[in-house]
């Protein structure tokens, strides 16, 4: 969801990256990513045993979910069901 939604946020993860100590112009999204993988959390939704079955289901309930429409960006269940698949196809 970072990657998707920069560009249409200002300049909040500026701000964020400087928060945690890091350059402003830092990729939040691969920083997160690590931060994640230090602290020993799964990489993507393969690590975590989703299988890419259910990924419609899912997709429609997050395009439905209350936190769809503050997001920055206009997430259809078409783009959740993409960025799902993105992170199944991570090793």
């Amino acid at each position: 969801m970072l990657r998707f939604n920069a560009g249409h946020v200002g300049d909040k993860y500026e701000r964020l990256a400087a928060s945690m100590g890091l350059a402003r112009n830092a990729d939040l999204a691969t920083e997160i990513e690590r931060l994640n993988a230090r602290l020993g959390l799964p990489g993507s939704l393969r690590a975590m045993g989703v299988p890419e079955s259910v990924i419609p289901e899912m997709a429609e309930k997050a395009e439905k979910d209350h936190s769809t429409p503050t997001n920055p960006r206009s997430c259809s269940d078409a783009d959740y069901a993409a960025l799902m698949r993105e992170s199944i196809a991570r090793v």
